[in-house]
């Protein structure tokens, strides 16, 4: 079951791909929330989707620490579980539209056809 060297070529640049959007998603939701600071618009609702999970991971490690600024292992564990998750989270976001719009083209060619057929 050796898969050949043109699938490993597709898998990696699905990983790469995967790995430049979820960058690029990030950074993006980065700029949308700094931005806030000086002129407050839509875009830091967007920005917090965009970052849910450090917020979530902000939250949670801020639970067990208390208010306050996190010691340098603190936050370091803080962003690296932060990171962890961003990517769990654009990989479900990206797994689950990928289905839908696999089902949406189905739905649609079963459509098309039974017309045809009419």
């Amino acid at each position: 079951m050796a898969a050949s060297a043109k699938e490993k070529a597709h898998l990696v640049l699905k990983v790469v791909v995967f790995f430049l959007l979820s960058a690029v998603l990030t950074l993006t939701g980065s700029y949308f929330s700094i931005r806030q600071i000086h002129s407050p618009d839509w875009t830091g609702i967007l920005g917090a989707i965009l970052l849910l999970p450090y917020g979530i991971t902000n939250l949670a490690f801020h639970w067990f620490t208390g208010p306050g600024p996190f010691s340098s292992r603190i936050y370091q564990a803080a962003t690296l579980f932060g990171s962890l998750l961003q990517l769990l989270y654009y990989l479900v976001i990206f797994t689950f539209l990928k289905r839908l719009f696999a089902l949406l083209k189905r739905r649609l060619g079963s459509s098309a056809n039974e017309g045809e057929r009419q």
